[in-house]
């Protein structure tokens, strides 16, 4: 007799009764402990701190220890030292890597572990102009929504997550961690203009939004803020919406002219 797997109804976690999300199933405790571990697991890879894992979080967040991720800039290598598996040179090795305080908007953004909002995405999100701690909590869902990649679920996501971990955020920056400002545009040809690529370029779309970026340019998605929509070959739904929207079309040669 054939055995399906049955869904859970609780969060083996925290117990927690779990609730449905299209495909997915989910636990809506924002103090899960797992969601807590995840949140400073993600902290970790986003600062790319070595000789850290899941297994040693966990102990150091069982221990009382390392509870959110401000907790990494003021544990001392004595409290951490006796767990399991660890020892004085290894405490040291790991907290000395938090010593600088700096990180980017970007790590700062992907670090909170917001769902849906991976590194690639905070990186969109920053490019957009939100660059400063202030904007981002500022941000609406209309502004988000108009960023290129985001739907209404990550929309949702993000407006939900920030609020969520506003207590995080604020608990950091009491810890003294920096967000470093992006690196200045090399020149300002694109200041204020918001661009959105569509159909197949001659590069990589990578490679021309960081020019654009890199001359004072933001990427957007196509809304009725969006100054211009480049349009490479076989454009496709974007170039009908800007159209009906009135926003002005580039081709990618005349976006080269205007970065000469």
């Amino acid at each position: 007799m054939v055995e399906y797997f049955k869904v859970p109804e609780a969060c083996p976690e925290c117990s927690t009764s779990l609730v449905r999300e299209g495909k997915f199933i989910s636990c809506p405790n924002p103090k899960c402990v797992a969601k807590a571990i995840s949140i400073l697991d993600e902290w970790c890879t986003v600062l790319e701190v070595k000789d850290i894992g899941l297994e040693r979080i966990r102990l150091m967040y069982d221990a009382g220890i390392i509870q959110e991720p401000k907790d990494f800039y003021i544990a001392r290598a004595e409290e951490i030292a006796p767990l399991e598996k660890m020892g004085m040179k290894s405490a040291e090795k790991i907290l000395k890597q938090f010593e600088s305080k700096k990180v980017t908007m970007v790590q700062f953004l992907a670090g909170i572990n917001i769902d849906d909002i991976s590194i690639k995405m905070a990186e969109k999100i920053v490019g957009a102009g939100f660059d400063t701690l202030d904007k981002l909590l500022s941000a609406t869902a209309e502004d988000i929504a108009a960023i290129d990649g985001m739907g209404p679920a990550k929309t949702e996501q993000y407006i939900n997550g920030m609020g969520l971990r506003l207590e995080i955020i604020e608990n950091l920056i009491l810890a003294g961690v920096e967000i470093t400002s992006p690196a200045a545009a090399a020149s300002d040809k694109l200041a204020g203009l918001s661009f959105c690529l569509t159909g197949t370029m001659s590069r990589k779309r990578p490679e021309i939004e960081k020019d654009i970026k890199a001359n004072g340019g933001s990427i957007k998605g196509v809304s009725a803020g969006l100054d211009f929509l480049v349009c490479g070959q076989e454009a496709g739904a974007k170039l009908d919406k800007a159209t009906k929207l009135g926003i002005k079309i580039l081709s990618e040669k005349e976006l080269e002219e205007m970065n000469e």
